[in-house]
């Protein structure tokens, strides 16, 4: 949980980029510092502890910790078609929590 803090604290942008959320972070309607702004990573990282462990893992191992694909099957003793599933599945979700709050905002 600390390290998912602290990635957090460093780089939502480069986790919105994997989420596909780039244009939004770089938009005239939702600027960057409101993307970075501490709710919006505590809804990230509200996002993420409400994934199954193991989209969970995943999603912390590739986007959180920065570990290639090849790191993440090794540790977590996965196929890499089960990985990338996986990881799509958690991305998505977190991507649907980030959608719903800026809609709300």
């Amino acid at each position: 949980m600390e390290r998912s803090r602290a990635f957090l604290g460093r780089g939502v942008a480069a986790l919105a980029r994997s989420l596909g959320l780039a244009g939004v972070a770089r938009s005239d309607t939702v600027p960057e510092e409101r993307l970075l702004s501490k709710e919006t990573r505590a809804r990230v990282g509200a996002a993420i502890e409400t994934l199954p462990p193991v989209q969970r893992q995943v999603i912390t191992l590739r986007d959180v910790e920065g570990l290639g694909s090849g790191g993440g099957l090794r540790l977590l003793g996965i196929s890499e078609v089960n990985q990338r599933v996986l990881l799509h599945r958690a991305r998505s979700k977190v991507r649907g929590a980030l959608e719903e709050y800026f809609a709300q905002v």
